[in-house]
């Protein structure tokens, strides 16, 4: 892609549209194909030009080198590539990760069993906003409105909001299940036996890691041998913000928060 294209391409958005929580990552590689000494010595940059609500810019990471410029900006809806050489031969990639934050939230469904999902803080209270750095427990009850016979093989799937990661160790299952499945982005667990009226609880660690304004979808509960049997919780808008700087010209400075390898939930 010739590098007047390329421009243009980020200018009107650099995927159509690209998902709100999303953490964009935009690579220029500038050598490809072989390049004149003058356009070898050219210094491609792009910057995040537009970006969704609640994403701060100071999360930007620019990397340039003899290959090309990369930039991981979380939430970036278009960027400005410049210093872009005279050659045909330019090569950009995008990943993007998260999911569309909604202005509303999906309330709750439910089919003889409820499921209820409540994220809370160190002090034990609920709680939808949480600072960078901070481990929240996920709480998630299932309750059984089936009749007299227990359903004894519900399962639940829980997906990871953008902007968590796992605080437990890995191959650890939400305290209470009976067995369990974890991939990157979702818990996925075994109930025991939910006899009529009697809530389980089930609970597991995660922890704020990126700002910005998230998603969290609903969890899922279903009997495996009759769908009918099924529930889903209400879903929820998380807002993660940045921690506080230490005030005082001693203060240490607070360090570089990691890039995300890939984000969404």
């Amino acid at each position: 892609m010739a590098g007047e294209d390329l421009a243009r391409t980020f200018a009107a958005g650099i995927v159509s549209p690209l998902y709100a929580a999303a953490a964009a990552r935009a690579a220029l590689t500038p050598e490809v194909g072989g390049l004149t000494a003058g356009e070898s010595a050219a210094s491609p940059d792009l910057v995040c030009t537009r970006r969704a609500d609640g994403f701060p810019a100071d999360q930007d990471r620019l990397v340039l080198g003899a290959w090309g410029a990369l930039l991981d900006a979380p939430g970036c809806l278009a960027a400005e590539a410049s210093g872009l050489p005279a050659s045909p031969y330019v090569w950009w990639q995008v990943e993007q990760t998260g999911y569309i934050v909604p202005d509303d939230t999906q309330p709750a469904d439910r089919s003889a069993l409820e499921v209820e999902r409540t994220y809370l803080g160190a002090d034990g209270k609920a709680k939808t906003e949480f600072t960078a750095g901070e481990r929240v427990t996920v709480r998630v009850r299932v309750k059984s409105f089936a009749g007299e016979s227990a359903v004894r093989d519900a399962v639940v799937t829980d997906l990871l909001p953008g902007g968590f990661v796992w605080a437990m160790p890995a191959g650890a299952c939400p305290e209470g299940a009976l067995e369990c499945r974890r991939a990157e982005d979702r818990v996925q667990w075994a109930v025991p036996a939910l006899t009529n009226w009697e809530p389980l609880t089930f609970t597991y660690t995660v922890r704020a890691a990126y700002p910005g304004v998230y998603r969290a979808g609903s969890a899922a509960a279903e009997s495996l041998s009759n769908p009918a049997l099924a529930a889903q919780s209400r879903s929820a808008k998380i807002r993660i913000t940045a921690p506080e700087e230490p005030s005082g010209t001693n203060a240490p400075q607070p360090a570089t928060s990691p890039t995300p390898a890939s984000a969404v939930q």
